[in-house]
């Protein structure tokens, strides 16, 4: 048997083993795209959460109530509220789905409270009118 007869066929093994390559590559990547989406998901609640938390606290209403009243409406939990001086920060966590859940869940934490206007020992600047 000469040497070109035993290597017959083994260009197919070759593509194959590309080829599950690719397919486990692209496996991984997407999982990462899942776990981003995932992440910036539950960013969103936690921010959410903070803003009205941070609204009823200003209405002097319990903010942590609200805050975890909203939370509920989704598939996250309220892990931590905390209000400090009209600032709302809340923890929040989404669990993952799909194939990562084995993995457990993402968490987010937001912050809102009150716009103070910035005190400036610069006189502001006048506008001319013709």
């Amino acid at each position: 048997m000469s040497a070109t007869r035993r290597e017959h066929g083994s260009a197919s093994i070759y593509v194959l083993w590309v080829g599950l390559v690719v397919l486990v590559t692209a496996g991984i990547l997407g999982s990462a795209g899942v776990a981003g989406v995932a992440r910036a998901r539950a960013a969103s609640i936690a921010d959410l959460a903070a803003l009205a938390g941070a609204a009823a606290d200003a209405r002097g209403e319990p903010a942590c109530r609200r805050a975890a009243a909203l939370v509920r409406r989704g598939p996250a939990s309220l892990v931590s509220c905390r209000v400090d001086g009209g600032v709302v920060t809340v923890d929040v966590r989404l669990p993952l789905r799909g194939v990562l859940a084995r993995f457990g869940a993402t968490t987010a934490r937001s912050r809102a409270g009150p716009a103070v206007p910035q005190a400036s020992s610069e006189p502001s600047p006048r506008v001319r009118r013709r």
